[in-house]
């Protein structure tokens, strides 16, 4: 076990936190379990604790022998409670960027084997099939069945400016896949030449992150992209928020990735977002 799963900046930005206790305020799992413990300034005293431990110097100093396999344990059970909404990090008035930390953290403890053992099944299911639901990642673009005025092509071609990236939910889970139904024949009457990825569409890797198997996540990232290139895509066009925000904070930015809404409405007014035709 080493702190090599923390970067230089990260090291520097545990040292720094105040311990303001904001974070404890806006966090939902606090909220949800009437519980102080799965708070982000819990957390943080449990990565510094696991790094004095392993430095030399602190570990003399305070005569600390590691961490026991309780105290991974008790760690283990409050990181990964945390649902990742980034609340802790929007408050934090030393600017940390707790969202990046908590995934090296997650990642740390799958290092160190203290996690879940839900952890196992979510990496050997994606292993296995490339998507959430275990389903034969052949049939991720067969929504496109239920389209009677779907073109022959089925949105499967070789070369298209436009991708878009259905997710996991949409392509499998039957009530969902109204949306991409929907969002199809919107994209139809606004003339965007589409295509899918089909089977060559893996999940975003989202859960990945999330379960801390951050090198599972490169491999997951790297493919679709190489696919994403071989279509000659200029854009992308998500409807699922979870896979929008992967691609949007995780992701090398080599093409221009849309969510499309016809409008945002805010208390004060309505704003509209028009979508750029694509022939």
């Amino acid at each position: 076990m080493s702190n090599q799963d923390y970067s230089v900046k990260q090291l520097l930005e545990i040292a720094a936190c105040a311990s303001f206790h904001l974070c404890v305020y806006v966090c939902p799992a606090v909220s949800a379990s009437r519980d102080g413990t799965p708070s982000a300034i819990c957390r943080m005293r449990g990565v510094k604790e696991i790094l004095k431990s392993r430095i030399g110097l602190f570990s003399k100093i305070f005569a600390k022998k590691g961490y026991s396999d309780e105290e991974w344990r008790y760690l283990s059970n409050r990181v990964f409670r945390c649902t990742l909404c980034g609340n802790c990090e929007e408050v934090c008035p030393v600017g940390i960027r707790l969202k990046t930390l908590w995934l090296s953290l997650c990642q740390d403890l799958v290092h160190s084997e203290f996690y879940p053992e839900k952890i196992d099944m979510i990496q050997e299911n994606l292993k296995q099939t490339y998507n959430v639901f275990v389903e034969d990642n052949e049939d991720r673009a067969d929504w496109v069945d239920d389209m009677p005025d779907a073109h022959g092509h089925g949105y499967l071609k070789e070369q298209a400016e436009v991708v878009y990236f259905t997710g996991c939910v949409a392509a499998f889970l039957p009530l969902a896949q109204r949306i991409p139904i929907a969002l199809a024949k919107i994209l139809d009457v606004s003339r965007v030449g589409l295509t899918l990825l089909g089977e060559d569409e893996w999940c975003c890797g989202f859960p990945l992150l999330g379960a801390g198997l951050k090198d599972m996540f490169h491999e997951f990232r790297d493919h679709n992209l190489e696919k994403i290139r071989e279509k000659g895509a200029k854009k992308i066009i998500f409807a699922c928020p979870s896979c929008f925000l992967v691609w949007r904070e995780y992701y090398p930015r080599d093409v221009e990735i849309v969510m499309p809404l016809t409008c945002w409405r805010t208390r004060s007014k309505k704003i509209a977002f028009p979508l750029k035709s694509s022939h």
